[in-house]
């Protein structure tokens, strides 16, 4: 497998997505900025742990299956984003030392959402087919 440039900038700048959703969300609202580094290094942290743990894998198998399509690879990324996000709140309920009660709906909602994000940033800059 040969590996182009731009896979390689897409693949430093694809998980940047929900550091920059963080970033675009509180500057567009009145919410205090003084605790903004704490989510987006957590969103960093894990958007890249995700995407070299599921995202890569993912992309090697769809290209070598010759399946490595924007849809395709969204599809992969969502169902990894759900379990990335997923381990986080458990995670997170660890270290907090408590119970969180989870909203199935709605951590499948945002796990997609910031996957599926990840994926079509990754797509987009790396010069990713459709279909």
């Amino acid at each position: 497998m040969q590996v182009n440039a731009r896979a390689l900038i897409a693949a430093l700048l694809g998980p940047l997505f929900p550091a920059l959703f963080f970033i675009i969300l509180i500057t567009l609202t009145d919410a205090n900025k003084a605790g903004l580094s704490i989510p987006i290094f957590i969103s960093v942290f894990f958007a890249y742990l995700g995407f070299f743990i599921f995202g890569l894998p993912s992309i090697l198998v769809l290209q070598r299956k010759e399946k490595l399509t924007i849809v395709n690879l969204t599809a992969c990324a969502t169902v990894s984003g759900v379990m990335v996000y997923g381990v986080f709140l458990w995670l997170l309920s660890l270290v907090m030392g408590v119970n969180l009660s989870f909203d199935i709906v709605k951590t499948l909602w945002i796990g997609a959402f910031f996957g599926g994000g990840i994926a079509i940033a990754y797509g987009l800059i790396a010069g990713v087919d459709f279909k």
